[in-house]
């Protein structure tokens, strides 16, 4: 077991200006607003540091509890993706969640004009 109670992680995708953003509470931190706190900081990185547009979570439609959470960050439902990641020996399907940056947003002005 890692001493560390979560994880957040964020994978970018160039010109999409998008990510997706992977999260996960190990047992002994559940319930203290870990996730919470690390998600808002993880939302003002991607927005506010690397401008990005839109962030998606995939979660599996039994995890009450993130799905909750995702509510609450403002996350709005996209759909449902049978059989999207292979967990546990078996394929899994999770809903679609997703969050786009306040405006007005401007993108990273590293980025060539298209």
């Amino acid at each position: 077991m890692s001493d560390m109670p979560s994880r957040v992680e964020l994978h970018p995708r160039g010109r999409y200006q998008g990510a997706s953003l992977g999260y996960a509470a190990f047992a002994p931190s559940a319930g203290r607003g870990y996730m919470t706190d690390g998600l808002t900081l993880a939302l003002r990185h991607a927005f506010d540091d690397l401008r990005l547009h839109r962030l998606e979570a995939n979660i599996q439609p039994a995890n009450k509890a993130s799905l909750a959470l995702a509510r609450r960050l403002g996350f709005r439902y996209e759909g449902l993706s049978p059989d999207y990641l292979y967990i546990d020996g078996a394929w899994r399907d999770h809903e679609r969640w997703s969050i786009t940056a306040p405006s007005p947003w401007r993108p990273d002005p590293s980025l060539p004009e298209v």
